[in-house]
């Protein structure tokens, strides 16, 4: 289905070309029409290339005699029933959403096949869309493919503009947010707020002490462990909200001080007004990534609690922290209702990270497997070049060999599964803030919907 300038529904990819799951095919079209929606149709684009300054130097060549084509055949390189924009529209959509980078690996490989495929279309429009007029040479229909390629170039390169302006509206509705002092709508609300600082002062100690953890990451850590953790004592004489942590000392937490509590307040404020439907059709399914590397750059009061040295990665610490706590609540939220835009698909934040560690742990069970059974086959010279590679002892028999490297390949996965353990004690440290009571109970607002705020659910 071709994209016309009157808004129509945004085009899918052909099925029957591509190979894939169901799940594969819904986060296809998800993402097709999360661009669509970012994106500049075709009539906003020819408006604006009407006025670029390249457009304007063909019709003002033309109007001096000196070119082969009139000023009123370089106008209709602009029109849609002489050139089919929709069409191109369409297969430029079409090719960013098959060669979006889904991670580093892959995201310069696809970005250049997207190049490509582009070079491909502007050849395509220029010689498959011939003038409405009767050519007098093949010079001036060399001309006319010549504009109608130079226009496809501005084209393209203005629906890839209008993909990420967007972006840049985010950024300044984020700087709005800040400005604005933050109040939590109750003593509860504060209280889960003065939780969950803890909870992210718990989970610096565990980093820390993550052998893979870099020697600078640490020592910020420390920085931040060290100025703004407090004692029960201090954190009630300075009137924090401190209820919910003592409540549930059973679970290890931080009493934070005054400032770090203020830091988390400004992450809840921004992510308390940006998370919502109208958002996800805003701004792509990626609101989340965006919404966390735009606040790395803003000043949430980090500068003024730490070096300027440590803010950097303390800030990409935290915000990962919290953004993974706010992004799994939406998509639950999500999930349990329909969404109000009239779309049927479910969110797909977070979704997509259990889909990646449920092929991962298949993947990596499989290999285990299959280094077992190659182990029992292997020549003793093989396991000894083995033990070498692992930094183990080479004497001894065959079965010796074999022991210390099975010991090992056990060891390294014990430690695996302990940094998923990690990951998970983030969320259980969190549930217990919130395990035995219901939105409703916990802020004792009956007619949330009827006032018309946004519920805040959190883990």
């Amino acid at each position: 289905m071709a994209i016309g300038a009157d808004g129509q529904n945004p085009p899918l990819l052909n099925m029957s070309e591509s190979s894939g799951s169901d799940d594969e095919f819904d986060e296809i079209d998800v993402y097709s029409m999360d661009l669509y929606d970012r994106t500049a149709k075709v009539k906003d684009i020819l408006a604006k290339i009407r006025e670029h300054n390249t457009f304007v130097s063909f019709r003002n060549f033309a109007e001096s005699g000196f070119a082969l084509l009139k000023p009123g055949q370089i106008d209709a390189v602009l029109d849609v029933n002489v050139v089919d924009w929709d069409d191109f529209h369409t297969k430029v959509l079409e090719s960013i959403v098959d060669h979006r980078g889904t991670n580093k690996t892959n995201a310069s490989r696809n970005a250049t096949a997207h190049m490509d495929a582009c070079a491909k279309l502007k050849t395509s429009i220029s010689r498959s869309n011939p003038p409405d007029f009767a050519t007098t040479s093949e010079y001036s229909l060399a001309e006319w493919r010549s504009v109608v390629y130079t226009v496809a170039c501005l084209f393209i390169s203005e629906l890839e503009s209008s993909a990420t302006r967007a972006v840049d509206d985010l950024s300044t509705k984020i700087d709005s947010i800040l400005a604005t002092p933050f109040e939590p709508l109750n003593d509860v609300h504060a209280e889960v707020l003065y939780y969950i600082a803890g909870a992210a002062l718990e989970a610096a100690k565990r980093k820390i002490a993550n052998k893979r953890t870099s020697v600078t990451l640490k020592h910020s850590l420390e920085m931040l462990l060290r100025q703004q953790s407090t004692s029960k004592k201090e954190a009630v004489a300075a009137g924090m909200p401190t209820r919910r942590v003592a409540d549930r000392e059973v679970v290890s937490l931080n009493y934070a001080s005054n400032a770090f509590y203020d830091v988390v307040c400004k992450y809840e404020s921004v992510y308390r007004a940006v998370l919502n439907d109208d958002s996800i059709l805003m701004y792509g399914e990626g609101v989340l990534r965006s919404v966390s590397a735009l606040l790395s750059r803003k000043d949430v009061g980090l500068q003024e609690i730490l070096d300027e040295s440590e803010v950097v990665e303390v800030s990409t610490f935290l915000l990962n922290y919290y953004t993974g706590l706010r992004g799994k609540d939406f998509v639950r939220k999500e999930n349990a209702q329909v969404v109000r835009s009239g779309e049927t698909h479910r969110a797909r934040i977070g979704v997509k990270h259990e889909m990646a560690k449920e092929r991962n742990e298949k993947k990596r069970a499989s290999k285990e497997a299959s280094e077992e059974e190659s182990l029992d086959t292997m020549m003793r010279k093989q396991l000894v070049g083995l033990c070498r590679q692992y930094k183990l002892a080479v004497s001894g028999k065959k079965a010796d060999l074999l022991g210390r490297i099975r010991n090992h390949m056990q060891k390294k996965k014990e430690e695996e599964e302990g940094r998923s353990d990690e990951v998970e004690a983030d969320e259980e440290v969190v549930d217990a803030a919130t395990e035995t009571q219901s939105f409703e109970e916990m802020y004792g607002v009956e007619d949330w919907e009827q006032e018309g705020e946004e519920d805040y659910i959190h883990e």
